[in-house]
């Protein structure tokens, strides 16, 4: 009888294609170890049972508001005109991002452009363009001043906490800075950033040239929204709206839990809970419930038990809405947005 065989190479390969993921869930249980190691989990649990469904509910509608928002303002972004069907394609392939964020970190991205690329006639380098503004100019810069609004507020608190805070933000600040300043290049100028880069020799090797001048072209044209100062306005609002209702859900849940906190001190938690999304645990597992009860303990006197009992709950909600809604969403693939001439002049 034939023995079957697994090929050490084939193994080897798998595993370099699924260490990222492994890592982030290695990162993840060791956090969520370290969130609720000291704490009574019954007595976590009591905490949350105690809480009605209906406000349950009102966290639960505040959550997917946010999704829906951020679905929106990714929309937003998209170069003009907008094609009937891409909004839902937009808020479609985000959710379903978000929901592979949950089980794969950092994989969400890519899943997010391979879908809205699939059911739209789109550019994928445009698209990939836009998820880069979304990320580094609507969520980076956003999260940056938070945490500079904290360190300005509440400065004693975060450097006893965090001692090189300060360090930290200028770096953020300085690679965030240098990301835009990038971006704002490429959408404006991209006939002199190709003349730049063509100081390094490449256009010696035509192939490799010409697929680089494409990408600059491709990323360009998903920039677009950069080079429109009318469109400021309403990327403004629909971003505030999107991080607005992530911090009221926020503070809603620290009201259910009985933690009387002033609106400064909500985006001081905000922005300290954010921290653990930045780290490649899949959806924030153990790295938001860390640093969540952390800042509720050391920067606001919470109890370890509601601490932990509030970062559970408030990632919990978040999780199984954002899981459930990618499931959804994945399910209903809607209308392919037409890629006729007169179809794209409908504006949405």
């Amino acid at each position: 009888m034939q023995q079957s065989h697994v090929s050490p190479h084939s193994a080897a390969g798998a595993f370099k294609r699924h260490a990222a993921t492994l890592a982030g869930l290695v990162i993840g249980f060791i956090f969520l170890y370290l969130a609720f190691a000291k704490v009574d989990l019954s007595e976590v649990w009591r905490q949350i049972s105690n809480l009605a469904l209906y406000q349950t509910l009102i966290a639960t509608a505040l959550t997917l508001s946010a999704l829906l928002l951020r679905g929106l303002r990714w929309w937003y972004l998209f170069p003009r005109p907008h094609r009937r069907g891409e909004l839902w394609q937009s808020i479609r392939a985000l959710s379903i991002g978000y929901g592979v964020t949950n089980v794969a970190s950092r994989l969400g991205e890519v899943v997010r452009v391979v879908s809205f690329y699939r059911r739209t006639d789109r550019d994928i380098g445009a698209v990939s363009a836009t998820v880069v503004l979304d990320r580094i100019l609507l969520d980076l810069s956003v999260f940056a001043l938070l945490v500079g609004f904290s360190m300005t507020v509440f400065h004693e608190r975060l450097t006893t906490l965090f001692p090189s805070a300060a360090s930290a933000l200028w770096a953020l600040t300085g690679l965030i800075g240098l990301g835009l300043a990038g971006l704002f290049w490429t959408a404006a100028a991209p006939a002199s950033l190709k003349k730049l880069v063509a100081f390094t020799g490449l256009p010696r090797f035509p192939a490799v040239w010409q697929r680089l001048e494409n990408l600059i072209d491709q990323v360009s044209g998903g920039l677009t929204v950069m080079t429109s100062p009318s469109a400021y306005l309403g990327l403004f609002a629909v971003n505030t709206a999107a991080w607005g209702a992530s911090i009221l859900m926020l503070g809603y849940i620290m009201t259910l839990f009985g933690v009387a906190a002033r609106p400064a001190e909500v985006l001081l938690i905000f922005a300290v809970s954010n921290l653990g999304m930045i780290l490649p645990s899949p959806g924030g597992i153990g790295t938001y419930h860390y640093f969540t009860a952390l800042g509720l303990t050391r920067l606001m006197g919470v109890d370890e038990v509601t601490a932990s009992a509030l970062a559970a709950y408030a990632h919990g909600i978040s999780y199984i809405s954002y899981s459930l809604f990618a499931l959804v969403a994945w399910l209903i693939p809607g209308e392919k947005p037409a890629a006729t001439a007169a179809a794209s002049a409908e504006l949405v």
